[in-house]
């Protein structure tokens, strides 16, 4: 058939990009779907990977129940990346049962429990992932030693978690031996240690330590900005600029973050690009704080059409937006739009 240049050139590049997925080692494969951040490329995946499954069917033993973990573990990586939750924990759960049939067990647990670890931050079941963590963190600590980056990995998760459930001094605990640990590994000026100022800024945030907050922002804004310029990996700390600010009840301020995460979203991506939807939802909702809520409406409805149309009709942003839209129509005295978009928004968590 005969395709114009630049379909086939995308073509070409996604059937590159699944061969190279192919060849590479498990860990790397879920590092090279994060990098890709494509629902479409990630849903085309999913078909590849189900092919695969059947062919996996025909092989025999040890040799086929580490094909399947493989298989198993991508599927749920794809569909906790698709924000589909319930699915990806039944996949990992599935390559947790094959474990049972290998010789060389640890690894594969510990992926496994890490997995789903991962899969319960993302449903919001903090009580469940930290246990997840901490299992895979005992096998890897046996297996690899203290200072790895996958024990700094996991040190960064469970005191995320920690945060998220209201346990700051346990979150503080581990994100500073996980700061500490990435210092030692890759020295001050790495993107790792930027992440670790981040998070720590967002515990701080969540104890009314603004101050503090703003100052680890600003830590990991100077290393981001110097090794990515202006580009989407500046973004989480404007967004966290933006949340100090708001929760300091300075909305102005807060918008005008909000609004340059859109501006370098749409340089990056284009202007129907899903992830534009998150800082339209975000800006609806400073803008509802200062009183302009006609305005505010026409950002949510910005934000749910561009997330409708990239994630579908059941993705978590989606589920977020209808939220802050029901609790909109309720600040406005429509309480029947309100109950209506909050059981939709219900129904899909």
């Amino acid at each position: 058939r005969k395709v114009p240049k630049d379909i086939f050139k995308k073509e070409f590049q996604d059937e590159l990009i699944w061969l190279t997925y192919k060849k590479l080692p498990e860990d790397k494969q879920t590092e090279l779907l994060v990098k890709l951040d494509d629902p479409e490329v990630l849903k085309d995946y999913k078909v590849r990977l189900n092919k695969e499954l059947t062919e996996a069917l025909k092989l025999k033993g040890e040799t086929q129940a580490l094909k399947q973990i493989s298989l198993y573990t991508s599927m749920g990586t794809v569909c906790r990346l698709l924000a589909q939750a319930r699915e990806a924990k039944k996949w990992h759960k599935d390559a947790l049962r094959k474990v049972e049939h290998v010789t060389n067990k640890e690894p594969y647990y510990a992926l496994a429990y890490q997995n789903l670890g991962l899969t319960y931050d993302l449903q919001g079941k903090f009580h469940e992932s930290i246990p997840h963590y901490k299992k895979s963190l005992e096998i890897k600590l046996k297996l690899l030693g203290e200072n790895h980056k996958d024990i700094l990995f996991l040190y960064n998760k469970i005191g995320n978690a920690f945060g998220k459930k209201g346990e700051y001094n346990e979150a503080l605990s581990y994100l500073t031996k996980s700061l500490e640990g990435y210092i030692k590994l890759v020295g001050h000026k790495h993107p790792s240690v930027a992440g670790c100022y981040s998070d720590l800024s967002n515990v701080h945030l969540a104890m009314g330590n603004y101050e503090k907050a703003k100052d680890y922002t600003t830590f990991s804004l100077a290393i981001r900005f110097k090794v990515y310029g202006e580009s989407p990996a500046i973004v989480p700390c404007y967004n966290d600029f933006a949340k100090i600010y708001a929760a300091q009840n300075n909305y102005t301020q807060a918008s005008e973050y909000y609004l340059k995460v859109i501006g370098i979203y749409e340089r990056s991506y284009g202007l129907e690009h899903p992830i534009l939807g998150l800082g339209y939802c975000n800006l609806g909702i400073a803008t509802k704080h200062l009183g302009e809520l006609e305005q505010a409406h026409d950002y949510f409805q910005k934000a749910l059409e561009l997330q409708k149309a990239g994630y579908g009709l059941e993705h978590h942003h989606v589920a977020i937006t209808l939220e802050n839209i029901g609790i909109l129509y309720k600040d406005q005295g429509n309480y029947t739009e309100a109950l209506s978009h909050y059981e939709q928004s219900l129904e899909m968590r």
